[in-house]
């Protein structure tokens, strides 16, 4: 007679261990940042501490947090299907199952990684009501410097953001997809790792600053600086600059890699200043119609 023995904890942890040693960067990429993406919520993303002698009420009235559940719906919903997509698509990964649906697994991943992050640079410009009093208590207290400030929960969120994407991008359908899956170093890697070897400086420039681009728009919007998001507009301008000089690189040497590896810095550059230029028109409108409510009375 048979008898079945269930796996002692130690047996599960090296099998768990082995299987994550074995996996795809792009299995890792997409996994950390799914788990990331689920984490931040419960945890807090806004924290107002005023001084009770600056306000009315007492200190203790009015210090409060807000978790990622409670930093507004449409971010809530992105960074949920942000994490349960990535944990999917890592499942996929690691495992003989087809990602499912018609859809390019890149295009579902990278576009649910770039609505995420386009929401929590809404989220940073824009932070839940701490205080009573409704919006125009509030967006006096953020002008006046006693604005809700930026905590881990959404520092966590932007991390997974970057993570899912550039797992992503080495998925199958993606512009640095592995042959197979199953090897631990990604094609990405290989490609910066090709680009450093044959000296071409541009593409390894302009790669750079695309990936530096959407962090300081991002730290800018959290730390509410101008310099940073001046910097972030300089970046852009950078990295659309050296991509046309990776291009040309890339074409001379007649390298795929090298090609593939210019076009990401040029999109970066290109979606930050759109997004920039869309924000600064947006700000503009709602100063306008601030200017002539104020004027009214």
């Amino acid at each position: 007679m048979s008898t079945h023995t269930s796996p002692t904890p130690s047996t599960a942890y090296t099998s768990i261990t082995a299987a994550a040693r074995s996996a795809s960067l792009a299995a890792k990429l997409t996994g950390t940042g799914g788990a990331l993406a689920l984490l931040s919520l419960p945890l807090t993303w806004f924290k107002l501490d005023p001084s009770g002698d600056t306000f009315d009420e007492p200190a203790s009235a009015v210090s409060t947090t807000a978790s990622g559940f409670s930093s507004g719906g449409l971010v809530t919903l992105a960074m949920l299907a942000l994490g349960l997509l990535a944990l999917y698509t890592t499942l996929t990964l690691t495992t003989d199952r087809a990602f499912g649906g018609r859809s390019r697994p890149f295009t579902v991943v990278a576009g649910s990684a770039g609505v995420a992050f386009l929401t929590l640079v809404w989220t940073a410009m824009s932070p839940p009501n701490l205080l009573p009093g409704g919006d125009v208590v509030n967006g006096f207290a953020s002008v006046v410097g006693f604005g809700p400030s930026a905590q881990l929960g959404i520092y966590l969120a932007v991390a997974a953001t970057f993570l899912t994407f550039a797992g992503a991008l080495q998925i199958p359908g993606a512009p640095f997809a592995a042959a197979d899956q199953t090897t631990p170093e990604g094609t990405l890697r290989r490609a910066v790792l090709h680009a450093r070897a044959t000296d071409a400086k541009p593409v390894l420039a302009s790669l750079a600053l695309g990936a530096f681009v959407p962090a300081a728009a991002m730290l800018s919007a959290l730390r509410d600086s101008t310099n940073l998001l001046w910097v972030a507009v300089i970046a852009a301008i950078g990295a659309i600059v050296t991509a046309r000089m990776a291009r040309k690189h890339a074409e001379t040497s007649e390298d795929p890699q090298l090609a593939a590896l210019a076009r990401v810095g040029q999109a970066s550059g290109w979606c930050m200043l759109g997004a920039i230029l869309a924000l600064v028109l947006y700000a503009a409108v709602v100063i306008s119609k601030t200017a002539q409510s104020v004027g009214a009375l």
